[in-house]
């Protein structure tokens, strides 16, 4: 004869049985199905790849030169800031290859704001 707690135990343990052959169930199938699953975005390494042709920007005359061509650089005595023609300052407007004679005198100095008579020539 078995007691009432011996069966709770051997039905709690049945139960164990059987929860965890359901998952393996789940488990198989999902697989299964997922064999037939492809994604939606293909695979990035299996792409062609084509190269990009950048468009040549127009060169002018004054980016093919140097810097000590273009007048030499400006040091700012205030921050240390060196301005490079050859680089110009595309923030505040001024494009790569202008001389610091040709820069507006309202312009100022990109890091710390000290007006253009703050500047020596290096």
């Amino acid at each position: 004869r078995t007691y009432p707690v011996e069966k709770l135990f051997r039905d709690a343990k049945l139960f164990q049985i059987y929860e965890g052959t359901s998952e393996i169930q789940r488990l198989v199938i999902s697989r299964f199905i997922l064999k037939q699953y492809e994604h939606a975005m293909p695979n990035l390494f299996e792409l062609p790849r084509d190269e990009i042709r950048v468009e040549e920007k127009e060169t002018t005359e004054k980016i093919l030169k140097t810097s000590q061509d273009l007048g030499g650089k400006y040091k700012c005595q205030v921050c240390g800031f060196v301005y490079d023609p050859v680089k110009g300052d595309p923030d505040s407007g001024i494009a790569p290859g202008t001389p610091y004679q040709e820069i507006p005198s309202d312009w100022h100095c990109p890091v710390c704001g000290a007006e253009k008579s703050q500047f020596s020539k290096i």
